[in-house]
């Protein structure tokens, strides 16, 4: 699952559920940006290359019609004038991805002068930058607990084998506390996270949700979560 996530069949269900990860991947991209201008640095985009990168084909899979220009020396913005969207990379990582993304055709550039270009996503570069938003999709944690559990049940049946380990996999792999192997906990507000997996692997029938405040023997959970 973890290597095959932007791949094949499964990679259709996410493009149908779509909304709820560009929706997610726009809401923490205003954040960033938030934080950066509090922080003073709007100016440019501190990242790595391959955070950079994710985000580059994030906000192209978002829509809209962006260009990419060098605003000063070694410094390139990419912008969505319509829908006030900017990213701000280095030079080096500009063409780092610039060369990298032509060679695996998941972006497309078109020169308009020396220093400006219009970029493109692909339908291939769309599917990576979903798996991409697939595999960072997390559970944020508040700054308060609420006293609230949070227990995921499901009984998927063998017909559905795959679509069971995938769920199964997320769940950890969302740091969700493991308590049987068919039932899973968590503390944080979660529902719509659970909600746009069930609806990805198209398993509603099989699974049940619910909060409760108590739960006995719940010292090990608190533990596990640091509450």
């Amino acid at each position: 699952m973890k290597k095959k996530y932007y791949e094949g069949e499964f990679v259709k269900s996410l493009e149908t559920n779509s909304n709820f990860l560009l929706q997610r991947f726009e809401n923490e991209w205003k954040e960033i940006q938030k934080l950066e201008r509090r922080r003073g640095r709007s100016e440019k985009f501190k990242a790595g290359g391959r955070v950079i990168g994710k985000t580059l084909l994030g906000l192209l899979a978002m829509g809209g019609v962006f260009t990419i220009m060098m605003v000063a020396p070694k410094v390139f913005v990419l912008f969505d004038a319509g829908k006030q969207r900017r990213m701000f990379m280095g030079e080096d990582d500009f063409h780092k991805n610039r060369q990298n993304f032509k060679k695996r055709r998941l972006i497309e550039f078109k020169r308009k002068d020396d220093s400006t270009f219009e970029i493109f996503v692909t339908e291939k570069g769309k599917k990576r930058a979903l798996g991409d938003m697939y595999q960072g999709l997390d559970v944020k944690k508040p700054v308060k607990w609420d006293g609230l559990w949070r227990i995921v049940i499901f009984d998927i049946p063998e017909r559905k084998k795959v679509e069971r380990d995938g769920f199964r996999w997320k769940l950890n792999q969302m740091g969700f506390y493991r308590l049987q192997d068919s039932v899973f906990v968590m503390p944080y507000s979660c529902e719509e996270e659970i909600d746009f997996l069930v609806s990805v692997f198209n398993i509603g029938a099989y699974v049940r949700f619910f909060k409760t405040l108590s739960l006995n023997s719940d010292l090990d959970l608190k533990k596990y979560f640091n509450l």
